[in-house]
This record gives C-alpha cells, sequence and structure tokens, in this order.
C-alpha cells in the first residue's frame, strides 16, 4: 500500500509539472510554453540562444498576480521545427489564441524584446503593455549606426561562431552578454554565468529557425505603439544596446525608462527580485 501511495504522489507530481507545459502548433512549428498563475496574461520572451528558464524567478513571483506565459521562440529550447514563412507576432498570437488570452502585457529581454516589439505592432488590440529589457530592435541600421566598441565585440562573435565551435561561442557570448564588457567574471553570480553559458552551448544556432521579423521594420514604426511602454536597462550593457533603449526613448517619450546600475545585459537574472518590484510597480500604475 506504501508503495501505491508513493507511486501516485508521484504520478500526481509529474502530471502538475506536465500541466504547465503545453506545445502548441503554429504552422510548421510545434511551441513549447509554460504556464502557470491566474489573473491579466503577462507574457515573458527570452533572449537570443536561451530559453523560457531565463524568467524562472519572474515566473515565481508574478504567478501570485497574473496568468504568466513563458514560450521557447523558434530556434531554442523545447521548441520544434522550422517555418520561415511565419512572423514572429503571429508565433506569439498563436499561442496566446490556443490560450484563450484575449489581451496581454508582453515583456522581453533582447531579441525577446525586439520580438515582443514586433507582437504589439502587428496586434495593438491584444497588447495592454509593453516591456522592453536591454532590447534588440528589427531594422536597427534603418535608424542608427553601431558604435565602434559594439562593432568590434560583434565581429569578434561572428568569427568565432564561423568555427563552429559551440564550446567557444557559448563562453564568448556568456563573457558579452552575461558578463558585459565592463565588468570582470566574479562580479556576477556564477549560477547565471553558468545557466547562460550551457543554454548557449545546447542551442543549435540554426538562423534559418531562428524568428522572422516583419519586412516592415520595427524601428521605423516604434512611435505607432500606443499601449504603455517600460524601458529596462543595466548601464554595463554593450553600448549598442543603450542606443537601442534610447532610440526607444526618443520614438516614446512617454514611455518609463528605468536603469539598473552597475548591471549588464541579462538583469532580470542578476538582480531578480529588484527586476520583479520594479515591473510590478509599473504594472500596479505606482511606478
Amino acid at each position: 500500500m506504501k508503495n501505491i501511495i508513493c507511486s501516485l504522489l508521484l504520478m500526481a507530481t509529474a502530471l502538475k509539472i506536465h500541466a504547465a507545459d503545453r506545445m502548441i502548433p503554429a504552422g510548421s512549428l510545434r511551441v513549447h510554453c509554460s504556464v502557470t498563475g491566474k489573473g491579466p496574461a503577462l507574457v515573458f520572451l527570452h533572449a537570443g540562444y536561451q530559453d523560457l528558464h531565463m524568467w524562472d524567478a519572474q515566473a515565481a513571483f508574478f504567478k501570485q498576480y497574473y496568468q504568466v506565459v513563458r514560450m521557447d521562440m523558434p530556434g531554442h529550447g523545447l521548441t520544434t521545427g522550422v517555418d520561415t514563412n511565419l512572423l514572429v507576432a503571429d508565433v506569439i498570437r498563436i499561442v496566446l489564441d490556443s490560450l484563450h488570452i484575449r489581451k496581454a502585457v508582453v515583456a522581453g529581454v533582447s531579441m525577446g524584446g525586439a520580438c515582443a516589439t514586433d507582437f504589439v505592432l502587428a496586434y495593438p488590440e491584444r497588447a495592454s503593455g509593453l516591456i522592453v529589457v536591454a532590447p534588440g530592435l528589427s531594422g536597427w541600421p534603418l535608424v542608427m549606426k553601431m558604435d565602434s566598441v559594439s562593432g568590434e565585440i560583434f565581429t569578434k562573435m561572428d568569427s568565432i561562431r564561423a568555427t563552429g565551435d559551440h564550446q567557444l561561442m557559448a563562453l564568448h557570448f556568456m563573457e558579452v552578454w552575461c558578463v558585459g564588457p565592463y565588468r570582470q567574471p566574479e562580479e556576477v553570480d556564477k549560477r547565471v554565468r553558468d545557466y547562460i553559458y550551457t543554454t548557449t552551448a545546447h542551442n543549435p544556432m540554426n538562423d534559418t529557425a531562428f524568428p522572422v521579423f516583419n519586412k516592415r521594420r520595427a524601428a521605423t514604426r516604434l512611435k505607432e505603439i500606443k499601449c504603455p511602454v517600460l524601458i529596462i536597462q543595466g548601464d554595463k550593457d554593450v553600448p549598442f544596446i543603450l542606443k537601442v533603449t534610447a532610440w526607444y526613448q526618443h520614438e516614446l517619450p512617454e514611455a518609463k525608462l528605468v536603469n539598473f546600475p552597475g548591471l549588464a545585459h541579462m538583469l532580470n537574472m542578476e538582480k531578480p527580485e529588484a527586476f520583479n518590484k520594479t515591473v510590478y510597480r509599473w504594472l500596479s500604475g505606482k511606478g
């Protein structure tokens, strides 16, 4: 009897874990997502070469107040398939439709910020807010030039990636996008560094599988965004990213900009409590 009870408890636990995760068909993709909590919908989109687990601390906190949706973007995590015709905005819409979510606040870091912005531009009626964290931006060459420091960083990254050495690429990616160009590794929590390195090393880095952005590039259309916008940056990030956040603020002067001193790109993982507090206050209309 004791063994049966233990087996039933294990099965219940497994079902509970499984119930939070979904595989949702979208075009030729099967999109992996995790859904927890109840309330207004809050969507988190991860950075390039990472997966939905970079938002674990946010999911644990915000599920008390919101229905939290995290998804592995095309070419990332447990999402499978390749669909070069399906725009990332439509991937997000299909996931929300499948979850019967009509409207959501959409948040994204880095590449995820660019994905979130494309969604808000494509489906403004579906967005109750936009949060971009150290954001990327589709079409940035149309509105700005790459600075020399960032240019050297990207050139080196491209040359390392061209070698096909995944481990070396993951190490360099971690050094640039986790530690940042102005800090030493020991200044960053080892658990965060290990996550970034490991997740990057496991990513297949197949460009054809990555998110597809609208050819009407977001960089030239930010003024079309009408929902409330929160912009978050770390002042030790790659200079190019700070130029991107400055462009968001220039085009969206009503947006709130929050700077995290001493932090770089993956700031939601480095200081999750401070990050969660900042976002919660903004969502609550208190800051």
